[in-house]
């Protein structure tokens, strides 16, 4: 049975931003798309969470399956990347 107590809890549709990947400050978003699993650390103000999971790119943006257990298991949301001036944005979009 998969674990969601793990899973941090965040806001949907709410922009976060993408402060480490695989523990390293991104470069870009093709740091995201390798295959295993991706760690992707977001932050919204005082808030910091971690998202593991499988990821994709589409066009101009990238496709994060969040998964329960270590990024291992059950889908549990999906995350839109995307690159602005200032770094990386992920939304939580909320729609599964």
């Amino acid at each position: 049975m998969s674990d969601l107590s793990k899973v941090d809890p965040v806001v949907s549709g709410t922009p976060y931003r993408v402060v480490a990947v695989d523990g390293l400050p991104p470069a870009g978003l093709a740091d995201l798309c390798h295959d295993g699993v991706v760690e992707m650390t977001v932050e919204r103000g005082e808030q910091v969470a971690t998202v593991r999971g499988s990821a994709r790119g589409e066009d101009d943006q990238v496709v994060v399956y969040e998964k329960s257990d270590e990024g291992r298991a059950k889908d549990v949301r999906t995350w839109v990347v995307s690159a602005d001036e200032e770094g990386l944005v992920a939304i939580e979009n909320g729609a599964f």
